[in-house]
């Protein structure tokens, strides 16, 4: 049977899990985890992918980026391919070191991605390592809070986020542990497209693009308080994300 195509992201951003196979572990001493990192700013220079969030678990491995220039499945290739060959070669190993094709999951949503970020973060006090996550040492987020440097590109976040917020977002009442809500359920294309239809009193959705701006704003505002995507807006009006992007914030 032939592999299903991976969906693109329009914004490029994906979460990203590649876990050993059969759940074996893929670090076994410090060393590999550091030569993890070695490899992934390596072909983080390579590839000029960013990297927002990442955490090193014993067998698996969570990454929070965004590829612009490269195809998500070639980078990743790469990564797994240059890390396996590492690990084989140090253990005396033969054979798949992952688990079959790495896990993605599409982020063209803001909310979504502090979430998914958060997520990230947690694992190791969740899988009860560390009993708080500034402790644990293979995770980005101990390069936002210490502000050390890392491999991890926090100018996004931290634009948008002060220490102080960053640390509240990922930090309950009821202790160090991440903010789990799950994100908004999306419309469908079919709903998407009529309640766009509506707004824009048209039944071709290509007629977005002759509305002026401030229409266009409020349009697209009302399609997102109704759970629309930015993606969503973008492929039926043909208007570019970034673009659909930047009229959502528009003053």
């Amino acid at each position: 049977m032939s592999r299903t195509t991976r969906l693109k992201s329009s914004s490029g951003i994906y979460h990203v899990v590649i876990r050993g196979n059969g759940r074996q572990n893929i670090f076994y001493e410090k060393e590999d985890f550091r030569t993890c990192q070695r490899i992934l700013l390596q072909l983080k220079y390579r590839y000029e992918f960013i990297l927002y969030a990442y955490c090193m678990m014993n067998n698996h491995v969570h990454l929070l980026m965004q590829c612009t220039f490269a195809d998500i499945s070639i980078v990743m290739q790469r990564i797994c391919s240059h890390y396996a060959m590492y690990f084989n070669r140090r253990y005396g190993r033969k054979g798949h070191l992952f688990q079959g094709r790495f896990q993605s999951k599409m982020i063209e949503e803001e909310d979504y991605f502090l979430t998914v970020m958060t997520y990230i973060h947690g694992n190791p006090c969740r899988a009860k390592i560390a009993d708080r996550m500034e402790k644990y040492p293979y995770s980005s987020y101990r390069e936002y809070v210490r502000s050390v440097p890392g491999m991890t590109d926090k100018g996004y976040v931290l634009t948008h986020l002060s220490i102080e917020q960053f640390i509240a977002l990922h930090i309950t009442e009821a202790g160090s542990r991440p903010m789990l809500s799950a994100p908004k359920e999306r419309r469908t294309e079919e709903e998407a497209r009529r309640l766009l239809c509506d707004k824009i009193h048209a039944q071709d959705p290509l007629f977005f693009s002759k509305l002026n701006t401030i229409s266009q704003r409020n349009c697209v505002r009302q399609l997102r308080n109704e759970n629309i995507t930015y993606a969503q807006i973008s492929r039926m009006t043909g208007v570019p994300y970034e673009r659909i992007r930047y009229l959502s914030h528009m003053k």
